[in-house]
């Protein structure tokens, strides 16, 4: 969707080693449980968000959470990283 010019923010919510071991390219990471407290410095407010975990089910409980908020166009990688057939970016730190 990207290669066709499609606007969105991708949002890692596995914890940062997993992240840094390899995720998708352009994905921003923030761990589950930091995501309350790091949301409105860190997360554009009026971009649809593709939200991703290891295998879905904390991106499933995330998008409830955000959509309580109030937050729509909100995506879900289906079957998370398990499932995610593509080369990796990885991060040293």
């Amino acid at each position: 969707s990207q290669e066709a010019g499609a606007e969105f923010f991708t949002l890692d919510l596995r914890p940062l080693q997993d992240w840094q071991n390899g995720h998708i390219n352009k994905a921003y990471n923030i761990p589950l449980l930091q995501l309350k407290k790091r949301l409105q410095l860190e997360v554009p407010h009026f971009t649809p968000l593709v939200l991703i975990s290891e295998d879905g089910t904390d991106a499933y409980a995330a998008a409830c959470k955000l959509s309580a908020l109030g937050a729509s166009s909100l995506y879900i990688l289906d079957g998370g990283m398990r499932l995610w057939p593509y080369a990796l970016e990885k991060e040293n730190g």
